[in-house]
């Protein structure tokens, strides 16, 4: 039986279309990293309607986006299928299997359910260590973003009221005024000549008026509404720029400081053996280089926008190197220690005679 595609999986999940990709970021079942979607967001594919709209093919051919992450992004979908299909309570009279099913109704009809304050303190708390880019995933975002959703679908209610308001409903009041004001019923007051007809003509016609004249300052109303809501709306897209303006100018610095620990890196490199791998199954994109020196190996992540400064380290596959479990504090006590290998050998000092030669 043939693997089921990306478009397949979204299908069955029933997720809907606007469903951003980073939002798989932290889903608790196969959660992908941004890395992964980052060459499907430069490709102008945000959701998971637009990546269901490519076929496996298409989304392979795209320039960073490889077979690895295309099955994080499977497995990410297909989890959450799973879960949804394990949360539904089993069906136990007949009746119960006869009523329709949540999951066949149309997505647009779903309630979606708000982020509840723990849950949104605990994405922002697995957000603090991460790298800047992980600003786009903020929940505080998220909360302005579906503020300005729901005013603007406040706003095209009030507009179908005010509508409806001035539209056939008065008209057709007026209509069944007239009818029986000038019909011979007895029961519509008519038959009693024209002064009985004229007055009551007259009556239903104030009546009339008075329904108009409350219609009009409901719309009135609505249309205050429609304008505060319109105000809250540039105030919340003006806060949503501000927050994107703030993500960039971290991420900018996260880049900086990058590129300023890789010339300290490369020059290392450049004295010890090293060799560069994707060895890291928590982050298959990364490279990571390793070195090794007299106190014992070193082993730092890349950015690989600065895969330029070490033209001259070879890259390999990924078992061919193997980390020797050390941590961060281990790594820089053995640095340490190679500092001071160097002094007590003024190697150090032959390195200055050799630039001075």
């Amino acid at each position: 039986m043939a693997e089921p595609s990306l478009a397949d999986l979204i299908a069955a999940s029933g997720l809907p279309a606007d469903t951003p990709l980073i939002a798989l970021h932290v889903v608790e079942v196969d959660p992908v990293t941004w890395h992964t979607t980052k060459p499907l967001t430069a490709a102008g594919i945000t959701t998971l309607g637009e990546a269901a709209m490519i076929s496996d093919a298409g989304l392979l051919s795209i320039t960073g986006f490889g077979a690895r992450r295309l099955d994080a992004l499977k497995a990410a979908v297909a989890g959450l299928r799973a879960t949804e299909t394990a949360e539904q309570p089993e069906t136990g009279s007949q009746d119960d299997a006869t009523s329709p099913d949540v999951s066949d109704a149309p997505v647009d009809a779903r309630e979606s359910q708000p982020m509840t304050d723990e849950r949104r303190a605990e994405i922002r708390a697995m957000n603090v260590d991460s790298c800047s880019a992980d600003a786009h995933y903020n929940p505080d975002v998220w909360a302005l973003e579906a503020a300005r959703k729901e005013l603007l679908a406040e706003v095209d209610r009030l507009n179908t009221e005010l509508r409806l308001a001035f539209g056939p409903r008065l008209r057709l009041e007026i209509e069944q005024v007239l009818d029986r004001a000038l019909g011979t019923e007895e029961a519509d007051g008519a038959g009693a000549g024209i002064v009985a007809d004229v007055q009551l003509l007259a009556d239903r016609l104030a009546t009339a008026e008075r329904r108009a004249e409350k219609a009009e300052a409901a719309a009135v109303s609505w249309r205050k509404s429609t304008d505060n809501a319109g105000l809250a709306i540039l105030q919340i897209s003006r806060e949503l720029g501000e927050a994107q303006d703030r993500a960039n100018a971290a991420e900018d610095t996260v880049r900086g400081a990058y590129r300023e620990r890789s010339h300290l890196i490369a020059f290392l490199a450049a004295l010890y053996p090293a060799v560069i791998t994707y060895s890291d199954p928590a982050n298959p994109t990364w490279p990571v280089i390793y070195l090794t020196t007299p106190e014992g190996q070193l082993s730092w992540h890349l950015a690989a926008t600065d895969l330029d400064l070490y033209p001259g380290i070879t890259i390999v596959d990924p078992g061919t190197v193997t980390w020797d479990g050390h941590t961060t504090e281990e790594k820089y006590a053995r640095l340490a220690r190679l500092a001071e290998r160097w002094t007590e050998l003024g190697a150090w000092d032959g390195l200055k005679e050799g630039e001075r030669g």
